[in-house]
């Protein structure tokens, strides 16, 4: 039997790995009753697997997760065995059958949808940003870390957002849609910081938070 999980990680517990994430929901499924199954081999491992990880502190509405299970149980059965074994912040919102038409969850994710709050000092005056102006430029250049060449490379980012909205809301409020997955990914850090650089904005007055607000498949 195999299952889609969707869940959230809200809160404090935004500040675990993508392992230690992997390892907590192994023990809630130990904890509750469930018998996951196992790869063949010498070094067997649970088949459990997410959609895409997600960076150290960010928060998320909807991650997904594929389990796949020896024995057959209701959905709402996985669902209640899963959430009374969570901890404070980790809530499995869906069970569903996984579809039979696909491998694995991983390699449907086209797209993620962020949202992102930029705070700021008190007495820190706003600047004036216009997406459509920092959208406009030619290429959105921001350096990545090419750990083969073991140096820091320029990248273009631009084709990889595919909408981005601004609003004042708490300091600045940004709504991001970019692809992901086996289309090519983006780091919402590093958009945020490629357009702080392009407004003249003073990072060390700004405090980020970022949650992942959808998957899409």
């Amino acid at each position: 039997m195999k299952v889609l999980v969707t869940f959230k990680k809200l809160g404090n517990i935004r500040f675990i790995s993508h392992l230690d994430l992997q390892r907590l929901m192994r023990r809630a499924i130990k904890r509750g009753g469930l018998k996951i199954k196992y790869s063949q081999g010498f070094n067997p491992h649970a088949k459990l697997g997410m959609a895409l990880p997600l960076g150290l502190g960010y928060e998320s509405e909807a991650e997904l997760m594929e389990i796949e299970f020896d024995d057959e149980y209701s959905l709402k059965y996985i669902y209640d065995a899963l959430n009374s074994n969570t901890p404070e912040g980790v809530e499995v919102t869906q069970v569903d059958l996984f579809p039979e038409n696909i491998k694995n969850i991983a390699s449907q994710v086209k797209s993620c949808e962020y949202e992102i709050q930029m705070k700021v000092e008190e007495d820190y005056e706003l600047p004036s940003i216009q997406i459509d102006e920092f959208l406009k430029q030619k290429e959105i250049i921001i350096e990545k870390w090419n750990k083969k060449k073991r140096k820091y490379e320029n990248r273009d980012i631009k084709d990889k957002i595919i909408s981005l909205k601004c609003r004042i809301q708490d300091g600045y409020l940004f709504e991001l849609h970019c692809k992901s997955g086996s289309s090519g990914g983006l780091s919402p850090e590093q958009l945020m910081k490629s357009l702080c650089t392009f407004f003249h904005i003073d990072m060390e007055k700004i405090h980020l938070k970022f949650k992942r607000r959808h998957l899409n498949t």
